[in-house]
């Protein structure tokens, strides 16, 4: 654990060597080691003091604070899955089969339907293939001149709430993308397909006959230990019943809201004015005011927009409009399949694009992938050498963002430190605590364990509880509850640091519905029964689930 401490010190170290922050506070210091006032008998001291005065302390400790929370558990101290790769040698090999399955699927599809992995004015074509990793890595073509100019254009004018007549479909066009061509693209792989993956990693060298196996009723092949109904309970203890949570309307407040809301606020603004990530924690876990949401996860995920931000985003904007990939037609039918379609998110349409757009660029996101089994899909920019700073990635999907901010900037931003910290866990397989094999585990374990006549019914009749559920965890259940219920969802990600209320909020779910599923006949009735969860208010039903034993 010592030697594990001191990896993570190290690395704590270097990171903010790195950061802007750094090299302002070693201005100050300069600036104040040649006053006259100082001496060498005082100088530390009073150097102490001026950095506090400043502010400075306090940012430092921000900084410390929520780059430690990439290496650290908030259950389990410091863990050795968040410093190491995966160590499970068949969870790794499951991984890396999946990545080729992956990029199976993508070159499959560009052949058989003859589309370009890359789009030149020309319709020019290269391609490299690596034989090392059984993929083939496309190698972007530069727009032309006119091409860039126009998407600038309409990149400059997307996510204003003016009167612009710039459009989603007016970019595709500039881009020489039209409506008709969305038509031949398959997705990648679909739920269903990641599904069957993870329920298909296994120990090899836990044998079938063993008694867990057979008094285990879902359909996880794996047994790692996970959390009990009481550790969520301590766990969670801030969602008790006995304490007021805000956004909330609660029976047992409802003469006392307005003024319980007002006081909530209060406090909140004088949380933001503090800046320090490990109170706006603290607070955020009893809720977030709507009007200082935006604010809280700023603070708890280490995000502030300085002037070298916004200068590192105008350099992703550059690579977007010089530099023309085949994935961002995907991102594009993606959007107009889900967001474009649902009535929440379709006024976010062109703020999400140009923040996907952004993400696909972004060499920083590779970073996470140090703490992740996975392997980034990737791409060269055409002429460049396979070096980190000409690299390119392929993004997540993240739209209840968009609710919080007004600006592409700091949509981006926390969109990157929400999937670099917690969303990317729920698409590659590992062992972490936190990953999607250990999600399905404890769903698994918790409904088994509380509502067993439930699970055995729903066995009988073939529809295994995890094949609803899965796609819930796998989408942070972004796109099927409400999107001030996902908020509050991921308040309590941020806040608790821990994608585990997944887990708890499925099985609450089920419970809610176990009389009408207890009636179902067929794997169709129980899918009609839980197709349409977006009217559920979460956090009443996580406290009844907890706390109150009354589902």
């Amino acid at each position: 654990m010592a030697a594990n401490n001191d990896d993570v010190s190290g690395q704590l170290a270097l990171e903010f060597s790195q950061t802007s922050l750094n090299y302002k506070i070693q201005e100050a210091v300069q600036e104040y080691l040649v006053k006259p006032q100082v001496t060498s008998s005082n100088v530390f001291k009073s150097l102490q003091h001026y950095l506090t005065d400043l502010g400075w302390k306090n940012a430092i400790g921000n900084q410390v604070y929520t780059r430690l929370n990439r290496y650290t558990d908030s259950s389990f101290g410091v863990s050795e899955s968040s410093t190491y790769k995966e160590k499970l040698t068949y969870i790794r090999k499951a991984q890396e089969n999946w990545e080729k399955k992956i990029a199976k699927s993508f070159n499959t599809m560009c052949k058989q339907q003859s589309l370009e992995l890359v789009k030149k004015i020309q319709h020019e074509l290269d391609l490299c293939y690596n034989s090392n990793v059984d993929r083939y890595q496309n190698i972007l073509i530069q727009r032309s001149k006119s091409d860039e100019w126009q998407i600038r254009a309409d990149l400059d004018s997307l996510g204003k709430f003016d009167n612009s007549s710039v459009s989603m479909l007016d970019l595709n066009d500039s881009c020489g993308y039209h409506m008709h061509e969305f038509g031949n693209l398959q997705f990648i792989y679909s739920v269903k397909d990641f599904y069957e993956i993870v329920t298909s990693v296994r120990n090899p060298a836990i044998e079938d006959n063993l008694s867990f196996f057979n008094s285990h009723w879902g359909v996880m092949n794996l047994h790692f230990k996970v959390k009990e109904l009481e550790d969520f309970k301590k766990q969670f203890k801030d969602l008790s019943t006995n304490v007021y949570h805000s956004s909330i309307k609660d029976r047992k407040y409802q003469n006392k809201t307005a003024r319980l809301e007002e006081e909530r606020l209060k406090l909140g603004k004088k949380v933001v004015e503090k800046n320090h990530a490990p109170l706006s924690r603290e607070f955020s876990k009893r809720g977030c005011p709507r009007s200082l949401r935006g604010q809280l996860w700023k603070q708890m995920l280490g995000v502030s927009l300085e002037e070298v931000d916004l200068y590192y985003y105008e350099q992703l904007v550059k690579h977007v409009c010089s530099y023309d990939m085949l994935v961002d037609k995907l991102i594009r039918k993606d959007i107009r399949l889900t967001s474009a379609n649902d009535s929440h998110y379709f006024p976010f349409e062109d703020l999400f694009y140009q923040a996907m757009l952004a993400f696909t660029r972004d060499t920083a996101v590779l970073k996470h992938f140090n703490n992740s089994s996975a392997t980034p899909s990737k791409a060269y920019h055409k002429g460049k050498s396979e070096s980190p700073e000409n690299l390119i990635i392929y993004p997540p999907n993240v739209a209840p963002i968009c609710y919080l901010f007004e600006d592409c900037e700091s949509i981006y931003f926390v969109l990157r430190e929400l999937y670099t910290r917690f969303f990317f866990r729920l698409h590659t397989l590992s062992s972490h605590p936190q990953g999607i094999l250990n999600l399905c585990v404890t769903f698994e374990s918790l409904l088994q364990s509380h509502y067993p006549r439930l699970f055995y019914h729903l066995r009988e009749i073939k529809a295994q509880p995890l094949k609803i559920a899965f796609k819930w965890m796998m989408f942070a259940f972004s796109g099927y509850l409400s999107p001030e219920d996902v908020l509050l969802l991921w308040d309590k990600i941020i806040a608790y640091y821990s994608l585990e209320v997944l887990s708890v909020l499925a099985v609450a779910i089920f419970a809610f519905r176990k009389d009408n599923l207890m009636q179902a006949q067929t794997l169709e009735n129980v899918e009609r029964i839980m197709a349409d969860i977006s009217q559920i208010q979460i956090i009443p039903l996580l406290q009844s689930y907890l706390f109150m034993g009354n589902l």
